[in-house]
């Protein structure tokens, strides 16, 4: 019986609302920790990887999100950023060089600042065009695919059948 209830509260996400504040705690804990170096990185990684799991299950939680248009937006092109960001990001650093910005590290500081943060724009900015080009029209796609197999498939019946 309580191992029914535990799987229908897993399933229906409802973790009560202590229980994402305390995987929000959990993350917090996590990342002081880190800095403070008292655990290995392993402990610091599980404390996080704990509260992101039971901060994430909760529904009341997430549906008090503030910030859920802007996530939902990034969430709509993750997958192109996480795919073309480095190309991006080193093809631009390399424009930078090139009118001027040293080709060493260099230290912190609004200019490093600013830099990083137009690469971080150029990244983002080039990720929602290549999506708006591509993982908008998935769906078309995958129609157009599966469809054409099933015609293929039709069209050819297997010797089997």
């Amino acid at each position: 019986m309580a191992g029914a209830l535990a799987a229908h509260v897993v399933r229906r996400r409802e973790l009560p609302l202590v229980a994402g504040l305390a995987g929000l705690g959990l993350i917090g804990a996590g990342l002081v920790t880190s800095r403070l170096q008292v655990l290995p990185p392993v402990g610091t990684d599980l404390l996080v990887g704990l509260g992101a799991a039971l901060s994430v299950a909760n529904a009341r939680l997430l549906a008090w999100c503030p910030l859920r248009a802007p996530i939902k937006v990034g969430a709509d092109f993750s997958y192109s950023l996480y795919l073309i960001h480095v190309p991006v990001t080193v093809f631009a650093g390399a424009l930078i060089e090139r009118f001027g910005w040293p080709a060493v590290l260099a230290q912190p500081g609004l200019p490093a600042f600013a830099v990083f943060a137009g690469l971080v724009a150029a990244a983002m900015v080039t990720a929602f065009i290549f999506a708006q080009a591509t993982e908008r029209h998935t769906d078309s796609v995958r129609k157009a695919l599966f469809g054409r197999r099933r015609a293929v498939v039709t069209a050819f019946p297997s010797a089997a059948g």
